[in-house]
Parts: C-alpha cells; structure tokens; sequence
C-alpha cells in the first residue's frame, strides 16, 4: 500500500530588512540602568532611530537612554550660506562697477 502525502509546507518568504529589524534588538545599546533592567529580567521597550549607515537602526531601551546615547544630527552651518550670499553680491557689485568704468571710458 503506498503511504500517504504529506501535505506541501507553505514556503515562507525571507523577511526583509525591516522586518528583521522590527523583530531583532542588535545593535543594541544600553546604559546602566538599564543593564540593571535587562539583568533582572525586567521588561522594556525599544526606541528605534534609522540611519543612513550600514546599520538600518540604533535600539535603546528606553528614551532617555536614547536622547542621552543616540549621536545627535549635527546642524548644518547657516553661516556658509551667509558668506556665500556676501560673496557673490561683492562678486555681482564688482561686475557693475567694471561694466560702468568701461562704459565711461570708451563712449
């Protein structure tokens, strides 16, 4: 009598990146406290931030864990914007004076 066929397995599909990354907590960093936490077996929740690095995230076990360990964005400098303003109005102001000096000149 031939035996039985099993029925096929469903094929599950690979998860991404980002549902890897919702599942795992690696990287992971703590600070005290928490390693205290995560000693005693006590729960807690991660705050995730994506990054435009090899790392998809950066997990904390807790907010302020993350605003006090998390690398801050650095502000771009307002400043460079500034001179570069200076710049070309001195650079478009010297144009019109030459242009003027000309003009007198050779009319």
């Amino acid at each position: 009598m031939p035996e039985p066929k099993k029925p096929l397995q469903k094929w599950k599909r690979k998860m991404r990146q980002e549902q890897e990354a919702a599942v795992s907590i690696y990287p992971h960093f703590h600070c005290l406290v928490c390693d205290q936490m995560v000693e005693k077996g006590q729960t807690y929740k991660t705050v995730r931030k994506s990054t435009n690095k090899s790392i998809s995230y950066m997990a904390f076990c807790s907010k302020n864990c993350y605003e006090e360990y998390a690398p801050k964005p650095k502000k771009k400098g307002r400043s460079k914007k500034w001179i570069n303003y200076i710049v070309l109005s001195a650079v478009i102001i010297l144009l019109l004076i030459l242009l003027f000096v000309f003009l007198f000149l050779f009319a």
